[in-house]
């Protein structure tokens, strides 16, 4: 988005962060927390693996910093309680990426939806088959 920057990196492997902020040109962190204090930031990503997007989001927007999360939005009914509790008392936003929002039959159906082509929506499912070779899988232990 134009009126956005990236500005920084954070891992719990530092080293990682640093490679992957170097290829980017932002700063690297170690943490959240330090994240939070020292970079400016409005809004923070987070792409933990599900089961540790708690931890980061809780803090985040308790910061007050807006809260984009990989989907899902946590691995527990509680995380997700967590997460929303810790929005509401700060006034942030949270949400959820949905990285297929822009594909075209995404589109095409949310159309349909506003335009009421296809009635009152009360339930939608979805079956996707997807392939990925090992070299996906071994990219990050």
């Amino acid at each position: 988005m134009p009126e956005s920057r990236f500005l920084a990196a954070c891992d719990s492997d530092f080293q990682r962060a640093r490679q992957f902020a170097a290829e980017y040109s932002v700063k690297a962190y170690r943490d959240v927390e330090e994240v939070i204090a020292q970079s400016g930031l409005h809004s923070l990503n987070v792409c933990t693996p599900h089961p540790l997007h708690a931890g980061p989001a809780v803090k985040t927007a308790q910061a007050g910093v807006h809260v984009p999360i990989e989907k899902p939005l946590a691995s527990s009914l509680e995380d997700c309680d967590a997460i929303l509790t810790a929005a509401n008392k700060s006034g942030v936003k949270i949400g959820t990426v949905g990285q297929r929002r822009f594909y075209a039959p995404c589109q095409r159906i949310r159309r349909a939806i506003d335009e009421g082509k296809i009635g009152c929506l009360v339930l939608g499912s979805v079956a996707m088959y997807g392939w990925r070779d090992q070299a996906y899988h071994k990219s990050d232990p």
